[in-house]
């Protein structure tokens, strides 16, 4: 299995370590982000890594149980407690997804900690001559405060197209790879958020082509909150997947 270099992601979410704390909230409906990574998972390649997390917040008391939205078509392969610390300390949980009006939940009971996040395989590319595209559909059919949205696209990934179009210009790793920000949604049960997104393997550019032609935007502190959670949870899966192959 192919390994990828975190160091540089880490560094970045350890420096806003603070602003999380802003970002944890005491209310019954919680915050949700949701990361999609075309070519996230060298063992499926070609396809969408899904990335699904949940901040209970520090007022909920624990055991509790926690559900988080699942797409049609997403196949869970990992799902528990994130420790905000080593991979090897992130606590994997049984779980049960069930059929909900709107679509599917994810079901598991934390013990631990009141963060709670699920991996898994999306959908497939789309392959156009040089050209990858997905077209995805998010149904939130919990109550949330609003929902974040991150895409991560693969090293020296160009002509890169994302609708709804990112807020600001994205955030570039050690290896090429580029984060991407959307706007927060607020969502009720049973909204939904069509995304679309193409890009050239390979290509280089690091400018998106943005949906409508806007012009990006000044950071907003709660962009630097999404980025964060978003690259946290993306610094586990890189050591949960490089613990597996070590232990292969």
């Amino acid at each position: 299995m192919r390994r990828r270099g975190a160091q540089g992601v880490g560094a970045f979410a350890c420096s806003l370590a603070a602003l999380l704390l802003c970002a944890a909230t005491a209310s019954a409906a919680p915050r949700y982000e949701v990361q999609i990574w075309p070519e996230g998972d060298p063992s499926r390649p070609n396809h969408v890594l899904l990335i699904a997390s949940v901040d209970l917040g520090p007022s909920v008391k624990l055991p509790a149980k926690v559900r988080i939205p699942v797409p049609a078509g997403a196949e869970v392969s990992w799902a528990g407690e994130i420790t905000g610390g080593s991979a090897e300390n992130d606590i994997p949980r049984a779980y049960e997804i069930t059929r909900v009006a709107g679509g599917r939940v994810l079901v598991m009971t934390l013990e631990t900690t009141g963060n709670a996040q699920y991996d898994a395989w999306w959908a497939p590319l789309v392959f156009d001559g040089q050209t990858a595209a997905a077209k995805l559909e998010w149904v939130q059919t919990e109550p949330a405060t609003e929902v974040g949205f991150t895409v991560r696209t693969p090293p020296g990934a160009g002509s890169v197209r994302i609708d709804p179009a990112p807020v600001g210009q994205p955030v570039q790793n050690a290896i090429g790879e580029r984060l991407y920000t959307l706007p927060s949604q607020p969502m009720e049960p049973g909204d939904k958020l069509s995304l679309s997104l193409s890009f050239v393997p390979g290509g280089g550019a690091a400018t998106p082509v943005r949906a409508g032609g806007e012009s990006p935007v000044p950071y907003l502190i709660g962009v630097f909150v999404v980025l964060v959670v978003a690259l946290a949870a993306v610094v586990a899966v890189e050591q949960r997947k490089r613990r597996d192959a070590e232990d292969a």
